[in-house]
């Protein structure tokens, strides 16, 4: 069965979230913030409860790592037997240069996903973009 897989062939979500929280030297009520959560919320995501989907892709942005790491060994090795497929491995997206996104980067690109309030969001970007081109080129001509 694959609740068999998940229960007993991987490292529990649990540690994996607070291996992570810990190296990036993150408390909880930290974390918690970020996702707009509770901190007794996050403490039960490192203990018992499993989060939602939306919580797990927040975490991995954060992170900068694929969800796929987040949750878990689904190499072939790993899964041999079972009803999983491993998944593809994700690469962080990419700026329009080609270059890869940076840590806060992700962070603002998680926000801006859970914010309900996107449109505001974009015309102050394009706001500080425009005072940013407009200084860049007064400074040029300087």
């Amino acid at each position: 069965m694959m609740s068999d897989y998940f229960d007993t062939n991987r490292e529990p979500l649990g540690m994996i979230l607070r291996k992570h929280r810990k190296e990036n030297g993150y408390t909880q009520q930290r974390i918690a913030d970020y996702l707009g959560l509770d901190r007794s919320t996050y403490a039960k995501y490192e203990s018992s409860r499993k989060p939602e989907l939306d919580i797990i892709i927040q975490l991995s942005a954060l992170y900068g790592i694929s969800v796929d790491d987040l949750l878990g060994d689904y190499s072939e090795e790993a899964v041999k037997g079972k009803s999983v497929k491993p998944f593809a491995k994700a690469s962080s997206p990419e700026n329009s240069d080609g270059s890869r996104l940076t840590r806060d980067e992700m962070k603002l690109l998680a926000l801006f996903r859970k914010s309900i309030r996107k449109n505001d969001i974009l015309g102050y970007a394009h706001r500080i973009a425009s005072e940013d081109t407009k200084a860049s080129e007064k400074n040029e001509d300087n």
